[in-house]
């Protein structure tokens, strides 16, 4: 079942405390399936926000919502020889205007317009 903004909200702030991985593959522009870039980020969850934009944005620059995920960690992604410190002890998820997101065994799957998201307990 898909699950709403609220219910990613929810199910993450029941996870306040543990350590999460989180998978990001970046799409390609105009690509349903291409990954252009990939980002692991492993935290310790400490908050959870949900941040809507002030104004539209007609240009797209700006997403309609974001998920702000806050506590220590690291990323590695193709920038990075090794894992370096989450910036700020922050992580965003933007949302447009559409997105999927499924609960499985394996945690919380998150697909917006411009990438795919795995979240789950580590």
């Amino acid at each position: 079942m898909n699950q709403s903004l609220k219910d990613i909200e929810n199910w993450l702030a029941e996870l306040k405390g543990q350590s999460v991985l989180i998978h990001k593959g970046e799409l390609a522009t105009g690509s349903d399936e291409k990954i252009i870039d990939m980002d692991r980020v492993n935290m310790q969850l400490d908050d959870i926000t949900v941040r809507g934009a002030e104004q539209h944005d007609i240009d797209g620059y700006v997403e309609g919502q974001e998920l702000i995920l806050r506590g220590e960690g690291t990323i590695r992604g193709r920038a990075y020889e090794s894992d370096v410190e989450l910036p700020l002890g922050v992580y965003e998820i933007p949302f447009g205007s559409e997105f999927m997101a499924f609960r499985d065994e394996d945690g919380l799957k998150i697909e917006t317009e411009k990438a795919l998201y795995k979240i789950r307990v580590h």
